[in-house]
């Protein structure tokens, strides 16, 4: 088994959990998740940025409400959050229709342990093992990843299922006709920064580096993209 730090750091997040919830029971374990991500902290940085980066939708697999409660302090609430076991087929086209400004929470939510994607049971369920691109949330990963631009922002892109679908889908539909997107990611060290690039732009995405430590840079690259899009708009 080894550490669960040392785990951890080799990626194994989904077995990690299913071991807690043998030791734990599920009932615990679905409690103190709850309790860990239902916190209200006041809010500051980039999340507050992020209602002027879009008006279509947001995509997270955070189990928070952060982005909620982002988006009603700024007086725009989400027309519709979907979570994994509620997802409809018309979700793209209602996600982004006019007026509308939805929340897809890929992963679910911490208060519904129901649809929850956590451990590597559930992640069987929903992605299927191996992954099953005609389950719906591979299907709708591939399909949003397909057609919008995406800018990630505070996700660490490293090997999971998410990724996963994105490597299927462009081998499957080819690099030109799936769309470029980009992510704001700290940079690596010298020596691991080519290889990085290489992983990302292979499936797509493009990278936008912010000095190693310094993450007050994220807020100072999404005012500038912000300002950018305003002026493309005007």
């Amino acid at each position: 088994m080894g550490p669960v730090g040392t785990r951890l750091d080799q990626g194994e997040y989904e077995e990690v959990a299913q071991e807690i919830i043998a030791q734990r029971g599920r009932h615990m374990f679905d409690l103190e998740v709850e309790a860990r991500y239902s916190s209200k902290a006041e809010l500051s940085g980039p999340v507050l940025q992020i209602r002027a980066l879009t008006e279509k939708f947001v995509i997270t697999t955070n189990f928070d409400e952060v982005l909620e409660l982002a988006f009603r302090t700024q007086d725009s609430p989400f027309s519709e959050v979907w979570h994994p076991a509620s997802i409809p087929d018309e979700v793209i086209r209602v996600s982004t229709g006019p007026d509308s400004t939805a929340l897809i929470k890929l992963h679910g939510d911490s208060k519904y342990a129901n649809g929850r994607v956590f451990t590597k049971s559930e992640y069987d369920l929903f992605y299927g093992a191996p992954l099953d691109m005609d389950r719906p949330l591979p299907k709708l990963l591939a399909t949003l990843y397909s057609r919008q631009c995406m800018l990630f922002i505070g996700c660490s892109l490293c090997s999971d299922r998410t990724l996963d679908v994105f490597r299927q889908t462009i081998q499957r539909e080819g690099a030109g006709r799936v769309s470029r997107h980009f992510a704001i990611l700290e940079c690596p060290d010298d020596g691991d920064i080519l290889d990085r690039e290489k992983f990302l732009t292979e499936i797509n995405i493009v990278p936008i580096w912010f000095p190693k430590g310094d993450f007050t840079a994220i807020e100072a690259l999404l005012e500038y993209l912000i300002q950018a899009t305003g002026r493309l708009q005007t």
